[in-house]
């Protein structure tokens, strides 16, 4: 009868416990449900919130950039050496945005590259081409920018529209020739699950030939803002203008004629003062003047038009610069610890720099301000035309 006893509260102990160890695995499950399910959500935010900026970006990027294209072949004043380039730089923005942003999206969207392998390739020669085309563009800005503060009078009549022509199409040649050798397995194009994107497949540069793009990626950002500093010292030496030698005029008979008559002369012409002589000739006084001032005009635009374009040089350095360590890193270290954080961030801010452009060209320039201003106006005028147009039409057949 003990023994009995015994054995059922031993058996009601074991049952006891392993109703707790149950209920313990139950609640331990239900637990790693909810961290699963709070990290799959927290994942899907994370995808929702990167898709839409990229979205975000590559709407600014076409209505921005394609407002700054319109603007530019719409006004024949900015039909000049800056502007031509600044149409080169806004176009590639776009086309990279439609071309290359579009399928990051969609990576991003479907966790990973759907496509082919060949689709990945050519949309990786697209975002080199167009990259180094941008970045070849701000160096000839650069040079042009030197060319008209340092030799205006050579930059005015020799950089015609067919000379910019033919530096756009040296800097696409430049950037095809950079484009095309990962193409045949030099620094072969890859996706980058890390990057969302389809570029070049930095590693160890034992290991690879990557490492040749980025130093002339580099080098050439490195030189667009050595030319900026040479024109910053250059306008710093010439920011004080000698002042104008008047050189005075001469006469015996009040007539003030000579090298330093001014209106003086005129006057006394017009009223008879001078007798029966000849007519004033040019007052050269005046004339110097007014070259002097024109000289001004032009010196104080183009300085104005220069500090824009550097500004846009500036934030492409900002926004590719940590994007620009990281691949450094990539090739020097072989065993690197970088967050996905600071690559994302570093990816996402190469892709800012597509659309960054025109508001800073609208923000910093005066001429393109003015013409987007004026665009706005004749839509305004012409949305109001039609408007009274329309009423009037109405009002005559209400009358009728």
């Amino acid at each position: 009868m003990i023994s009995n006893t015994t054995t059922r509260q031993v058996l009601n102990h074991l049952n006891a416990t392993t109703a707790v160890m149950a209920a313990i695995t139950d609640f331990g499950d239900a637990q790693e449900d909810d961290i699963i399910k709070q990290s799959s959500n927290s994942r899907r935010d994370l995808t929702t919130f990167k898709t839409f900026t990229l979205t975000a970006i590559i709407l600014l990027s076409v209505c921005a950039n394609g407002l700054m294209c319109c603007i530019v072949a719409r006004d024949k004043s900015l039909h000049r050496p800056p502007f031509y380039f600044l149409f080169n730089v806004a176009l590639a923005d776009v086309l990279r945005a439609l071309h290359c942003l579009s399928f990051s999206a969609s990576a991003v969207w479907h966790g990973g590259w759907v496509h082919s392998k060949a689709v990945c390739q050519v949309i990786a020669f697209f975002n080199v081409l167009l990259t180094f085309g941008s970045v070849f563009t701000l160096f000839a800005i650069a040079i042009t920018r030197y060319a008209v503060l340092r030799y205006h009078k050579f930059h005015r009549l020799k950089m015609s529209f067919l000379a910019c022509l033919l530096v756009i199409l040296v800097t696409w040649a430049l950037a095809i020739v950079m484009a095309f050798p990962p193409v045949f397995g030099l620094g072969s194009y890859t996706y980058i699950a890390s990057e969302y994107q389809c570029s070049y497949d930095h590693q160890f540069y034992k290991s690879n030939d990557t490492l040749g793009f980025v130093l002339v990626f580099t080098i050439s950002v490195f030189l667009t803002h050595l030319m900026y500093l040479k024109i910053l010292i250059f306008m710093r030496q010439h920011r004080k203008m000698s002042p104008i030698a008047f050189v005075p005029a001469s006469s015996n008979n009040w007539t003030f004629y000579g090298p330093g008559a001014t209106g003086r002369a005129a006057a006394n012409w017009v009223t008879g003062f001078a007798g029966n002589g000849p007519p004033p000739p040019t007052l050269v006084g005046f004339s110097q003047y007014a070259r002097r001032s024109h000289l001004q005009a032009h010196f104080k635009r183009e300085s104005e038009t220069t500090k824009t374009m550097y500004v846009i040089t500036f934030a492409f350095l900002v926004l590719w610069l940590p994007y620009i360590i990281y691949n450094y890193v990539t090739i020097f270290v072989k065993h690197h610890h970088i967050s996905e954080e600071f690559v994302v961030m570093a990816t996402w801010m190469t892709y800012l720099q597509v659309c960054i452009n025109p508001w800073i060209c609208f923000t910093c320039d005066r001429n393109l301000r003015k013409s987007l201003l004026t665009m706005i106006s004749c839509i305004k005028g012409r949305s109001t035309w039609l408007n009274n147009d329309r009423q009037q039409a109405y009002t005559y057949t209400g009358e009728r």
